[in-house]
């Protein structure tokens, strides 16, 4: 398997933000997940970085990406069948399309203070670690929690 852990998607799906990042139209998990088909990618990471992300918010990618009503409706219309998957606790969708399979994973850049100096540690399986603790903390999170550090 091939997998990009690290993707933003759009930093916000706002007309400005689209604009400026010269998205064609709000399809964007259609995008992403035709970019992943042709780079033969078998798994995505949409990945948040916000040290007070609002979850269920425009901020929050994934959720932006998987659940606003008319992302989802655009990608059945470019091909995509797409499923939240309930059992992995909504942090991951599956998008298919022409027999191919794509699993899109939520993930976030946790933002640490290790002995007075700002850290960075990426993990994937949710957007809604704990922020400010130390690297120890942030793993043994992530452990607990079944996610993936890295």
């Amino acid at each position: 398997m091939k997998a990009d852990l690290y993707a933003y998607g759009c930093i916000g799906f706002q007309d400005f933000w689209l604009k400026k990042q010269k998205v064609k139209n709000r399809r964007i998990a259609a995008q992403i997940g035709d970019s992943a088909l042709e780079k033969g990618l078998d798994i995505v990471a949409i990945t948040s970085h916000d040290l007070n992300l609002a979850q269920k918010t425009i901020h929050d990618r994934f959720y932006s990406m998987t659940r606003v009503p008319e992302n989802s409706r655009d990608m059945v219309d470019e091909g995509w069948r797409t499923e939240i998957l309930p059992d992995a606790e909504n942090q991951v969708m599956v998008m298919e399309k022409e027999g191919k399979i794509l699993y899109v994973l939520n993930s976030q850049v946790v933002i640490m203070n290790q002995d007075e100096k700002r850290m960075e540690h990426l993990v994937i399986g949710s957007n809604n670690i704990p922020q400010q603790k130390t690297l120890v903390e942030t793993l043994d999170y992530a452990k607990d929690n079944g996610l993936i550090s890295i």
